[in-house]
């Protein structure tokens, strides 16, 4: 798993196809439905488990993160203003390779 730019299109789980994965770019497929293949389409399936057919959105997570990695004490540190934050933002050449993993059966399929 990754952060996302944003850039994938809605995954709806009325229309899931295991080939397109999670709809963005270099997303893997992804066995919704745990026969073994990743070559379904157009399965309808509830995929986070919670009662209801739904349709989700990419978001941007890189653009969304915000650490605070230092403090800067000016003036007293216990006293009013004492302390600063100062924000980092990640660029591009911050981010890792992702690694190719061994996809695992879906939780409710272990249940069979």
């Amino acid at each position: 798993m990754d952060y996302s730019y944003g850039n994938g299109t809605a995954l709806n789980e009325a229309n899931l196809t295991e080939g397109a994965g999670l709809k963005y770019p270099t997303s893997a497929g992804v066995d919704w439905n745990g026969n073994g293949n990743t070559t379904n389409t157009a399965l309808n399936m509830d995929v986070n488990f919670n009662g209801t057919i739904e349709s989700y959105n990419d978001f941007n997570d890189w653009g969304a993160l915000n650490f605070i990695f230092a403090s800067k004490y000016s003036g007293i540190a216990n006293g009013p203003g004492g302390v600063s934050k100062e924000s980092f933002s990640f660029a591009n050449s911050d981010l890792q390779k992702i690694v190719e993993e061994t996809p695992v059966a879906l939780p409710h399929l272990l249940l069979r």
